[in-house]
């Protein structure tokens, strides 16, 4: 069907005033002339890219992309294709060219320049795009409320007529929206902040003006525009201030006018000032003033202490202050210990407190922001006591000398003195051939050295180490006594006679079984067996003593030869046919008397080289 045909079927050939129900009525026909339109659209030789619908605030610009495609065979002259674009709002353009012809809708752009426009419609609507390109891209200048509704696009040459009714795109028009105001990062107390209100501007060189309106003093408002790809402009302003405490909760307006449309909008905001955490508080228990010098040290006076004796129960408390509310923690070193929360601060209970519970405890307040610690020293008071390395106690022999150290633990370290044979020496002192000297590896560790190179070592000796604090005394006991002369001359006896009896009980035993064998029959009586058993023990011996036991152990070493045969022969001894039962008697032993509560004891053996 040839397209001015079709057209004319959709053409009212009448230039009277159309009433709207006569306007119905030729819409109707412009609608009953679709489907042969359509049909081209189905074969995908006519198509239409639009957005569905956009939206635009009043007084500022929008634009819309758009695309097209025709079928190439309607086009049969290489006359130039215009492109037209059409609002529906019950109106009717008459082409200036051919008045027979008509299109519904009111013309608001096209590249035809042989059409007239209203003066107004020519400065706000432009057809950006090129429809000799298939480009049919428009924009819309200083949007007014009554640019409202659906757009459609129409191409025209000499031989090729289409309009796109079937594929349109909708304008909304909303009132101006109200400027955006941001800050690009926290508003910190103190600490100079930034925002910045945003708005959108007309694509005309009218430029809106941004002002605000607060109560802050020290600002600075620098205005500034960009300029986007589709035309479009952004308008912005920048408020420099430095924020007070007193400065939160107050308001903030940026006011945007725009002259064109002779209308301003606005937005305001409450200022949220973010406090880090600055200061933290520490609050214990532990404030034993009298020993408080003990821990304290130069160079120390920001470090808070606390001072608890061994046993006692320590808590602290840890607070600071801080927008948004901070999170607490104790470490100790890197280690974050167990608390518990109470109110807005945290508890560290230590119970029953420890030497090794001593040390440095660290609050820590952290909020995203910003971060603030506070350090405390723990002092543990302790008696003194042998160090862990408890060989470092020990007296020796050496090139004619003797040598003893003591090594004690406590805290406030232990002053130490020694005494030999009666006689007394402090630390680091002379006297005689005895020389002391005190050193300390550790600050709760002492050790004491005594050298005594004019002794005679011929007798014995009473050494004793004594440590003290306020908190109580350890002694130490060195017990020196010389080895007895020809003692390895005995001790080779002692070895000679212990093999003698050991080879006769091994050749009695052998006796004993060729003896038992030769018998016809059993013993006759117990006393026959008692004998026998009293030969081989060499009788027992009955302690008049009560005070005594005694008990016989086996010596270590190699294993008699005869050994397993007088297990043999004792196998086969008769058993006997009464038990006897021994009643020790204690009521004679010492009780050894207790050492005070304040003073510990230890004895130690000297080493012979």
């Amino acid at each position: 069907m040839p397209e001015n045909r079709r057209h004319r079927q959709s053409v009212v050939p009448s230039r009277k005033v159309m009433t709207p129900a006569s306007f119905s009525a030729a819409f109707l026909v412009l609608i009953t002339a679709g489907p042969c339109q359509g049909w081209r659209s189905q074969n995908l030789n006519y198509n239409l890219t639009v957005p569905v619908s956009v939206s635009v605030q009043r007084g500022l610009c929008v634009h819309i992309p758009c695309s097209f495609t025709y079928d190439q065979k309607d086009r049969t002259s290489p006359v130039k294709i215009y492109g037209y674009w059409f609002l529906y709002n019950g109106n009717k353009h008459y082409f200036a060219h051919d008045y027979r012809r008509f299109a519904p809708g009111t013309l608001v752009a096209t590249n035809d320049r042989r059409q007239g426009l209203l003066q107004d419609l020519v400065s706000r609507f432009q057809l950006t795009g090129n429809p000799e390109e298939g480009n049919c891209s428009f924009s819309i200048l200083n949007a007014k409320k009554q640019d409202e509704g659906g757009y459609y696009f129409r191409i025209e040459d000499s031989s090729l007529r289409f309009s796109y009714t079937h594929q349109t795109t909708q304008v909304h028009v909303t009132e101006l929206e109200k400027p955006q105001i941001w800050a690009s990062t926290a508003v910190l107390l103190g600490k100079e902040a930034t925002y910045t209100c945003l708005a959108l501007g007309p694509c005309i060189k009218t430029e809106p003006r941004i002002s605000w309106i607060t109560p802050l003093s020290e600002r600075r408002m620098p205005q500034w525009s960009q300029r986007h790809s589709n035309g479009s402009w952004t308008y912005g302003s920048n408020f420099t201030f430095t924020p007070f405490s007193n400065d939160q909760d107050k308001q903030l307006t940026c006011r945007v006018w725009y002259p064109h449309v002779q209308t301003y909008v606005e937005n305001s905001i409450s200022l949220d000032i973010v406090d880090p955490p600055k200061t933290v508080s520490i609050s214990t228990n532990a404030t034993d003033h009298r020993h408080l010098a003990l821990c304290s040290s130069e160079g120390e006076e920001d470090l808070d202490h606390a001072v608890a004796q061994e046993g006692e129960t320590v808590s602290l408390h840890c607070n600071a202050k801080g927008k948004p509310a901070p999170t607490l923690n104790w470490m100790k070193g890197n280690e974050t210990l167990r608390t518990t929360k109470q109110g807005r601060g945290r508890i560290l209970l230590l119970s029953e407190v420890r030497p090794d519970n001593a040390g440095e405890y660290r609050c820590r307040a952290e909020t995203p922001y910003g971060s603030a610690n506070k350090t405390l020293r723990l002092c543990v008071l302790y008696s003194p006591r042998l160090s862990s390395n408890q060989s470092g106690s020990t007296c020796w022999e050496e090139d004619h000398s003797l040598h003893c150290n003591c090594s004690l633990n406590s805290w406030p370290p232990s002053q130490i003195q020694w005494e030999v044979d009666g006689q007394t020496l402090h630390e680091d002192s002379i006297k005689g051939g005895l020389q002391v000297m005190s050193r300390a590896p550790q600050e709760n560790t002492v050790i004491s050295s005594l050298k005594w190179t004019t002794g005679n070592l011929e007798k014995s000796h009473n050494i004793i180490c004594r440590g003290a604090n306020p908190l109580g005394v350890y002694t130490t006991h060195f017990l020196f006594s010389p080895p007895a002369k020809g003692s390895h001359l005995g001790l080779a006896i002692s070895g000679f006679c212990g093999a003698l009896v050991a080879f006769i009980l091994c050749m009695l035993g052998l006796g004993l079984i060729k003896f038992y064998k030769q018998r016809k029959g059993k013993a006759s009586s117990k006393a026959d067996v008692m004998e026998v058993l009293n030969s081989v023990n060499g009788g027992h011996q009955r302690a008049n003593d009560g005070s005594l036991i005694y008990g016989n152990i086996s010596p270590l070493g190699k294993k008699s030869p005869c050994s397993d045969q007088s297990k043999a022969a004792r196998e086969k001894l008769p058993e006997p046919d009464e038990l006897y039962y021994a009643s020790p008697d204690f009521s004679k032993l010492k009780l050894k008397e207790p050492t005070p509560p304040e003073e510990f004891v230890e004895y130690s053996e000297v080493k012979q080289k």
